[in-house]
């Protein structure tokens, strides 16, 4: 019996990324591939590339550094977004045997065939239903489905419209249908991405947007039950729609669960960003988004040390912040990013005082987010199981909040309710319950 070629990921950056990968996944046949949870004894490793900042570029030249050293005899197949902006600096590691762009799964899936000496083209994205999901291949039990990319903004700071090319959506109908399969494979939440996936259906046609999209998916998940749910990844603040705000504040399927960048809280220095919008605008839509839906936990990214940005303008931010009240915050410090407009502007931020104002931020952020996850204490949840550890199964709720039971009759993967009872550092211990699958209305108050 032939052995099957034995393939170790290391996948890096945002859901978008993780989608293309499950796209290379389904393209090779389970029986001939196997995905190697470790990389003793793997015959090729693919590395999925980030380059939102220079940090995340240094960790995937380090972590070649550590393959050639490590395992030299394993060749290494690089994709990603960092194939496109690091094509020069991948040149020197001699363990890379090619890279390929994001978004080339047929061309990935042709090159692993080839080094594993296997003859048969490569099938098509996504297993037929009933079939292994390529997400739980890789050990994922939530569903992440793309249905746009690209990027036509002009942010001073950002490469991705350079490294993921013009914006372009997926059909309805054939998001539907991934939908569809990856509930059919057992996904009990799936994840809706893009790059810009608000301004997901341009070119698609009048009258397809996101709104349209998730009222087009309400026939299939009423078919389903309220035990399956679909999560919405990063929305800009000008693509929040009166017809999206209308869809998602009734949808009983939706996650209460909305990211929304910010980046600064200074309008200056959003203007020398060439970001959309103002702080009032971003302001007005919190409050409509608290107004309506009242459960949901509201994040953001947020920038520190974008180039010129002053001590008063940096407190602009913290105050701005501390209004708005979100429930967490990502925090991220300016990288200068070659090709961008950011790269070459004066008034650099001496490092000392950008770590500074981060870890302010961070320590802003990390509170919410904690008085956000005990409000929870004493309510009922749904929640997906996603791992087990030490004796707990832990997932997440409708709003993202962490949760963890002790391990028993269920197992990652299930949907279950509960009622938390504690809080243990930042997750929530709960409880089992009895379902009640009449409704989807928990989680719904603050």
């Amino acid at each position: 019996m032939v052995e099957p070629f034995k393939i170790h990921f290391r996948s890096l950056g945002c859901k978008v990324n993780l989608a293309d990968l499950a796209q290379l996944v389904a393209r090779l046949p389970a029986g001939q591939f196997h995905i190697a949870r470790e990389i003793l004894g793997a015959d090729i490793v693919l590395l999925n590339t980030c380059t939102v900042t220079h940090k995340a570029d240094r960790n995937a030249r380090k972590i070649l550094g550590a393959l050639l050293r490590d395992h030299p005899e394993v060749p290494v197949l690089v994709t990603g977004c960092g194939a496109v902006s690091m094509t020069a600096a991948l040149a020197n590691f001699e363990n890379v045997r090619k890279v390929i762009p994001p978004g080339e799964p047929g061309t990935l899936a042709g090159e692993i065939l080839a080094l594993s000496g296997t003859s048969r083209s490569p099938g098509t994205s996504g297993a037929a239903m009933g079939e292994a999901s390529p997400f739980f291949r890789l050990g994922r039990r939530r569903a992440v489905v793309k249905v746009q990319d690209g990027c036509n903004a002009g942010c001073a700071y950002c490469l991705l419209p350079r490294v993921r090319g013009r914006e372009r959506s997926v059909p309805p109908e054939r998001v539907i249908e991934a939908v569809n399969r990856s509930s059919g494979c057992g996904h009990r939440e799936i994840v809706l991405s893009g790059i810009h996936l608000g301004r997901y259906g341009r070119g698609l046609g009048r009258g397809t947007n996101l709104a349209a999209l998730i009222e087009k998916l309400g026939p299939l998940y009423a078919r389903l039950g309220p035990g399956y749910r679909l999560r919405l990844s990063s929305i800009e603040p000008l693509e929040w729609t009166k017809d999206l705000l209308a869809v998602v504040s009734v949808s009983p399927f939706v996650c209460r669960h909305f990211h929304i960048p910010l980046q600064s809280g200074d309008d200056d220095v959003l203007a020398r960003m060439r970001r959309p919008y103002r702080r009032e605008q971003f302001q007005d839509l919190i409050e409509r988004l608290r107004c309506q839906i009242p459960a949901a936990s509201i994040g953001s990214d947020v920038m520190s040390g974008f180039p010129g940005e002053s001590d008063t303008e940096a407190e602009h931010t913290q105050e701005f912040l501390g209004k708005l009240q979100l429930d967490y915050l990502h925090v991220f410090t300016f990288s200068a990013r070659p090709g961008t407009a950011a790269k070459s502007l004066p008034g650099r931020v001496p490092a000392k005082i950008v770590a500074s104002r981060a870890s302010a931020l961070r320590s802003m952020g990390h509170a919410s987010w904690r008085r956000f996850v005990s409000r929870a204490i004493g309510k009922r949840l749904r929640v997906l199981l996603e791992d087990a550890k030490d004796g707990w199964l832990r997932g997440h709720s409708d709003a993202y909040r962490p949760v963890k039971v002790p391990a028993g009759e269920d197992a990652p993967g299930e949907m279950i309710e509960l009622v938390a009872k504690n809080l243990d550092e930042d997750r929530l211990v709960g409880v089992s319950c009895k379902p009640d699958m009449q409704t989807n209305q928990y989680e719904r108050g603050r």
